[in-house]
């Protein structure tokens, strides 16, 4: 015995695999891509964070040269200091800064900046420590022609006293 109607069946149950298929299908892609796409996020944020951690690292070797400089720079103009080496000291510093930074990249611009203002500073300073020592030149001249006039007017009110 055969059924009246198997060419509806046989419709219905094709479609019927076509359309499981198509969901099946379609809930799989939804699911392979919700675990497919946070992997390749996730190894481009580990890219981005290894980049991060070697920018933050040679930027805090390079604050710890220049905290390192600034202390020679505060050293310089202590009474007694031996200038002229903390001057080739320094220089020597800051010229191991400027060969140790990198040519391309856009953030050397501040740190070449900063080396720029490290060698104004100590020029500066070096001029400022000359003009202290003409200053204290200075100073002694005046205090032996203020001596020399107090023993000028001395011997003129002497002088005037006798007559």
């Amino acid at each position: 015995m055969k059924p009246l109607n198997t060419k509806e069946r046989d419709s219905s149950f094709w479609i019927f695999v076509l359309f499981f298929t198509l969901s099946v299908t379609l809930i799989t892609a939804v699911v392979s891509f919700n675990f497919i796409i946070p992997k390749k996020q996730y190894a481009e944020l580990k890219v981005q964070l290894k980049e991060y951690d070697a920018f933050k690292a040679k930027q805090s070797g390079f604050m710890s040269q220049i905290d390192a400089i600034n202390l020679k720079l505060k050293e310089y103009n202590t009474p007694g200091a031996a200038q002229t080496f903390l001057l080739k000291d320094i220089s020597n510093k800051n010229i191991e800064l400027e060969t140790s930074l990198q040519k391309d990249k856009v953030t050397n611009g501040v740190y070449n900046k900063i080396i720029e203002n490290n060698n104004i500073m100590l020029s500066l300073k070096a001029e400022l420590n000359g003009a202290n020592k003409q200053l204290s030149e200075a100073n002694g001249v005046l205090r032996e022609c203020e001596e020399d006039n107090r023993k000028i007017e001395k011997e003129l009110k002497e002088k005037r006293e006798k007559k």
